[in-house]
């Protein structure tokens, strides 16, 4: 299994794609440590999107798990809702209105692969890039993917398409829509140690979550694996969880700076998006 094949729930058999099922219950489990790195920086760190749903062997075990490189320990899934954080300055009042923003401009995004085992399912995050129907999601979250699905805020659901991945842990997806939500961005120029950041995305598939805090630090480079470090990353306090993954990290006026990436396991409230013009200068590299 590659970097970000997560401890994974199982069901028997092989399934319908993952948008015609209810959702799954997802609970915690331990994977054993790899040995550490050379250069270790950041502990348990991991990518931040659902773990698939396996049907293996015909076995019925009702886990999952968030891949912790050097280990990981039990979490509780419950909802969670915005911090209140002031805005004083900023264009708009609070994080209320951040979210009531945003929240339109990101989508769920449902991954299914099919093999000989059975369907594998996942969840993670993604932004509107375009109103023609362009998504940014995470590399991550759909390399494995055969079959692609986004749900919108409004609760619609239309089936994707990969239109390709590239560096720094991108990807686009096309939905076939028009009049689409498109997010506003920002840059990199824009952003300060402190400065209030709303993440918006899916974790553990509630879709709509909202969280915020500040940001932590600029150009922080982080060791996802032994075999690939992500560069120039924004560092937030915003909880960030599995599902997160190619979700919106937004400034006090609602413009995204950020596509969430990874989350230090057991370390508190440290999260990691990919800067705004990174990700904007794959996505116009990959759709053209």
């Amino acid at each position: 299994m590659d970097p970000y094949d997560l401890g994974r729930p199982h069901s028997r058999g092989s399934s319908p794609p993952p948008w015609s099922q209810p959702a799954p219950n997802i609970l915690p489990a331990h994977t054993p440590p790899p040995p550490p790195p050379e250069r270790p920086r950041l502990p348990n760190l991991k990518p931040v999107v659902v773990p698939f749903i396996s049907a293996l062997l015909g076995a019925i075990i009702g886990v999952g798990a968030t891949l912790s490189f050097l280990g990981s320990r039990p979490e509780t899934v419950a909802r969670v809702t915005a911090n209140p954080v002031s805005t004083a300055g900023a264009g708009l009042s609070g994080v209320a209105e951040v979210a009531a923003k945003v929240i339109p401009s990101v989508v769920q995004v449902d991954i299914a692969q099919t093999s000989r085992f059975g369907t594998r399912r996942g969840t993670g995050s993604g932004v509107i890039y375009s109103a023609d129907g362009l998504i940014i999601t995470n590399k991550h979250v759909v390399e494995e993917g055969s079959a692609f699905q986004v749900t919108m805020s409004n609760g619609d659901r239309l089936s994707a398409t990969l239109v390709g991945t590239g560096e720094d842990d991108i990807a686009v997806l096309k939905v076939d829509r028009t009049g689409l939500p498109a997010a506003s961005f920002g840059t990199n120029d824009s952003i300060r140690v402190g400065d209030v950041a709303v993440a918006v995305g899916s974790p553990y598939g509630l879709d709509g979550t909202v969280t915020a805090g500040v940001i932590s630090a600029l150009d922080r480079d982080i060791d996802v694996s032994r075999n690939e470090t992500l560069n120039g990353l924004l560092q937030t306090d915003a909880p960030i969880n599995p599902g997160n993954s190619g979700g919106a990290l937004v400034n006090a006026t609602g413009q995204v700076i950020g596509i969430n990436t990874a989350t230090v396991d057991g370390a508190g409230s440290l999260g990691f998006a990919i800067s705004v013009d990174a990700a904007l200068a794959e996505v116009r590299r990959i759709a053209g």
